[in-house]
C-alpha cells in the first residue's frame, strides 16, 4: 500500500464498500469540516481497473464513502475541496477485510439480517470465527453477540487498541488486526500484549527512580488510584510515583490531587501520582 493524493470527482464507491448500491449516507454531520477544511483522514482505495488496465489518477473507495460523499457534495455546491488523502491498496492487503468475509455472511448483511456494525466487527473475524458465529446465528437455542459483545467475543475480552501500547510495535512479535472503518487495529493475544506492556512499565519504573522520586507503586490492574487521599508534593519532598493500570487505557499514571475532603485517618506519608510524560507529586493530607 501507498499514501498518495487524488481528485474526489475520479473517485467511486467500491463494490467491497458496505454503502455500495445503497443510498447515498448522511454526511450532514462531517460536511461542513469537510467544506472548511477538506478531508483530513485518509480513504482507502483501490486503483480503478478497465479493461485489464489501471485507469491513472482513478480510485474506488474501500473504506471513506461517507468522508467522499461529503467532499462531493462541497464541490457540487460550489467549493473548492484540495485533493483528498488516500491509501492505495493492492489487491492482495490483509486490510481488504470485506473481501475476507464468508459469502453467508455478505449475503445476510444485504439482507440486511446483520446491522453496519456487527459487519464492521466481522471483517475483524478470522474464517473459523466466522463459521462459529454463523453457527450461533442459526440456532434458536443461542445469541449470536452482536455490536460490542461481538468484538469481546472475537477478541476474548475487551479489545485493547495498538494505540495504547507503551512499546514500539516494530518489537512486538504477535499479530495485530486492523479495523478497516474504524481506522484502529488491536492486538489479538492480550497475555503476549501484556507481557511486553508490563515490560515497558518496568522500564518507566526504573526511569523513574533514577530521575530521584522516592518510589514507584504499580497498582494491580482495575485498581483506581484513590486521587482523593492525596495532594501533590515535590520531588524533593519525598514524592512517590502510582501507576494505575486499565484494559481501556493500558497502564497510565493518574493526575495528583490536592487535599481531600476527608483524609482518611492514619500517618501523613508522601506520595506522589504524575503522568507518565510530566512529573507532579502527590501525599496525604494530615487528618483533621
Amino acid at each position: 500500500m501507498k499514501l498518495a493524493f487524488a481528485d474526489p470527482r475520479n473517485m467511486t464507491i467500491s463494490k467491497l464498500n458496505m454503502h455500495h448500491g445503497r443510498p447515498a449516507p448522511d454526511v450532514s454531520d462531517i460536511r461542513p469540516s469537510i467544506g472548511q477544511r477538506g478531508v483530513l483522514v485518509p480513504m482507502l482505495v483501490l486503483e480503478t481497473v478497465a479493461d485489464g488496465a489501471v485507469v491513472e489518477g482513478h480510485f474506488e473507495v474501500v473504506a471513506g464513502a461517507r468522508r467522499l460523499t461529503a467532499a462531493l457534495a462541497e464541490i457540487a455546491a460550489g467549493v473548492e475541496i484540495d485533493p483528498v488523502p488516500i491509501v492505495v491498496l493492492s489487491p492482495g492487503d490483509d486490510v481488504l477485510a470485506l473481501g475476507a468475509l464468508l459469502p453467508r455472511i455478505r449475503h445476510l448483511y444485504r439482507r440486511e439480517a446483520i446491522d453496519v456494525p456487527t459487519i464492521r466487527i466481522l471483517t475483524l473475524a478470522s474464517k473459523s470465527q466466522q463459521k462459529e458465529w454463523l453457527a450461533m446465528f442459526d440456532d434458536p437455542e443461542q445469541r449470536a453477540p452482536t455490536g460490542v459483545q461481538l468484538k469481546a467475543w472475537l477478541f476474548g475480552g475487551a479489545p485493547i487498541a495498538t494505540k495504547h501500547a507503551l512499546f514500539s510495535l516494530d518489537d512486538y512479535p504477535g499479530a495485530v488486526i486492523g479495523d478497516l472503518f474504524a481506522e484502529d487495529s488491536y492486538f489479538t493475544d492480550p497475555a503476549l500484549f501484556w507481557t511486553h506492556q508490563n515490560a515497558a512499565i518496568a522500564q518507566r519504573r526504573d526511569a523513574l527512580l533514577a530521575e530521584g522520586w522516592a518510589a514507584v507503586e504499580i497498582l494491580e490492574a482495575g485498581r483506581s488510584f484513590e486521587s482523593w487521599k492525596h495532594e501533590r508534593v515535590s520531588k524533593a519532598q519525598g514524592g512517590k510515583v502510582y501507576i494505575a493500570a486499565s484494559q481501556r487505557r493500558s497502564r497510565r499514571a493518574a493526575p495528583g490531587r490536592r487535599t481531600p475532603r476527608r483524609p482518611p485517618p492514619g500517618p501523613r506519608s508522601p506520595a506522589v501520582s504524575r503522568p507518565i510524560s510530566t512529573c507532579t507529586a502527590t501525599q496525604p493530607s494530615a487528618p483533621p
